[in-house]
């Protein structure tokens, strides 16, 4: 049984990929297995993935017709072997002793996840303090930990973005949870990557955030976590539901829907708005948004606010101007 077992969802990434490999076969402990799941990609992929896998024995390649990040994520599950195992986007790539240094943070802390820095396209790397914003590929896991939770999977039905709830779940059944400073993942952003500012992802996003509402639901009353992770769960909504808000262009009818999703849930659930830790911008806008009646009254309340901002900004311009004269 290997150490830990990487897992490389493919899906037309030729560009980035033998970077990203790279990065993987060079890590610093060797005892490991490299999972490439190539999803019925167009461009070259495969012959990429072939060289590495001729040159390197730990690398076993899936070939699958195109079914969906999720699924491929699954197929990596259910293929590792290894006592751990991470995910690496096949766009991505991490620092050459981010395997090493976490399955050793793993095994002194008995940690069931260990959660590394997150470095986008090559601005900065962060370290997270809460959780209500990692994605899987910041995880490193211990496959026994996901074997004793296996309806925990990537979510199939999901059009775009099948992580966030499966990071989120994790991350809900387990207090067990140590981080890694000393490990990077560089998140690649590039134009092939879909815009949430197009209408015509909308209603992509809209259909997944029905599941999100209807999973969590299921998810917290199976596992009785309503009571113990409710500040959790509070936060990881004020992140996804209000981001999704305000960098989307929704027509009225699926603002109104939105809305209404995201109040009934609180209200049938009986969540304790007040329980949202308002530590930056974001979960303060979301608390708002759950305190209006209506949308039309919340996004009043946005303008007067990003009005206030930019009327502050301008006496202190005229008041730094008359400093001069």
């Amino acid at each position: 049984m290997p150490k830990v077992s990487v897992i490389i969802p493919i899906y037309n990434t030729a560009k980035y990929l033998e970077e990203c490999l790279d990065s993987v076969t060079s890590q610093t402990l060797n005892d490991i297995e490299v999972i490439l799941i190539n999803d019925g990609s167009s461009d070259n992929s495969e012959e990429i993935c072939l060289k590495y896998k001729e040159k390197y024995p730990n690398i076993i390649y899936i070939s699958q017709k195109n079914k969906g990040e999720a699924t491929s994520r699954n197929v990596g599950l259910n293929s590792a072997t290894g006592k751990y195992l991470t995910f690496v986007d096949s766009d991505d790539k991490i620092s050459a002793n981010s395997i090493k240094t976490s399955y050793k943070i793993a095994e002194e802390s008995n940690s069931d996840i260990v959660i590394t820095s997150l470095n986008i396209h090559n601005h900065y790397s962060k370290l997270v303090e809460d959780f209500s914003w990692v994605c899987s590929a910041q995880m490193f896991l211990k496959r026994s930990f996901l074997e004793s939770h296996p309806k925990i999977k990537f979510i199939s039905e999901l059009k775009s973005g099948p992580d966030a709830i499966f990071s989120h779940e994790i991350l809900a059944i387990t207090d067990r949870i140590a981080k890694n400073p000393h490990a990077v993942y560089f998140y690649r952003r590039h134009d092939s990557q879909i815009s949430h500012n197009t209408e015509a992802i909308a209603e992509k996003l809209l259909y997944n955030m029905r599941i999100w509402f209807k999973e969590l639901e299921e998810f917290y009353t199976k596992n009785n976590l309503w009571k113990k992770n409710e500040t959790k769960l509070m936060s990881f909504l004020s992140e996804h539901v209000i981001y999704h808000y305000l960098h989307t262009k929704w027509n009225k009818e699926q603002k109104q829907e939105i809305f209404e999703l995201s109040h009934n849930f609180i209200k049938k659930n009986q969540l304790n708005i007040n329980t949202l830790k308002v530590n930056n911008l974001t979960k303060w806008t979301y608390l708002q948004f759950l305190k209006s009646n209506k949308y039309q009254d919340f996004e009043f309340l946005l303008f007067l606010s990003h009005f206030n901002i930019k009327f502050k900004a301008c006496i202190r311009k005229f008041k730094n101007k008359g400093q001069y004269l």
